[in-house]
């Protein structure tokens, strides 16, 4: 028989009467805790002098969506889309993307939502996309892989405004910028994407961009 304690990362494997005791007292405590949390969970983040603080949920799959709004955030701070592509096989097609998009939009709307584009490299690896980099973490990654990948940028760019056209709540994040160059070239390749979809006969809309400085 084996313990995981999930705050330190320790596998006791044969833990003792004793070690069994000691975490059912702290499997116990946590929930006490849940539950006073919870209390507080419908109250608004209002300070005492009025002010109102929104508080939003940092998620990496659609499917963390449920618990976030379980737990009372008020919209997603930041909705990591490198991970809906590190669970596949294959980079996930423009009609996979939207759906996934829409989905997490629509969870929120009319909540906003910040999706940060692509951001693979360092030490987020695609296993169908190999990348050869000296200097990992700050080299070849983030929106520098994308706008040097346009086809793939492209996709990911229709996929978000497509769903942004259903829901309006989409603020778009652009990873690991060191210049202003990279984001006049993204921005180039958003008003393409949009023009794209409109010449096609499909909605889109396009969201406010922020950036993510390296």
């Amino acid at each position: 028989m084996g313990l995981l304690d999930g705050y330190t990362g320790l596998l006791i494997v044969n833990p003792s009467p004793e070690t069994l005791a000691y975490y059912g007292k702290v499997e116990v405590r946590q929930s006490e805790v849940s539950k006073e949390l919870s209390v507080l969970r419908e109250r608004s983040a209002t300070t005492r002098d009025g002010d109102h603080i929104v508080l939003s949920a940092n998620i990496e799959l659609p499917d963390d969506v449920t618990s976030v709004s379980a737990n009372g955030a008020e919209g997603i701070g930041l909705y990591r889309t490198e991970f809906t592509f590190m669970v596949r096989d294959a980079f996930p097609d423009e009609e996979a993307q939207t759906r996934v998009y829409d989905e997490v939009l629509a969870a929120f709307a009319p909540r906003p939502v910040t999706m940060r584009t692509l951001d693979v490299g360092g030490d987020k690896a695609l296993p169908y996309f190999p990348i050869a980099e000296d200097n990992a973490l700050l080299g070849w990654r983030g929106i520098r892989l994308t706008l040097d990948n346009p086809g793939i940028f492209l996709i990911q760019l229709r996929a978000m405004l497509r769903a942004n056209a259903r829901h309006g709540n989409l603020q778009l994040l652009l990873p690991m910028i060191s210049t202003c160059r990279e984001v006049d070239h993204a921005r180039e390749l958003m008003k393409r994407a949009y023009n794209e979809l409109v010449q096609s006969g499909q909605a889109a809309l396009q969201p406010s961009v922020g950036v993510m400085l390296e």
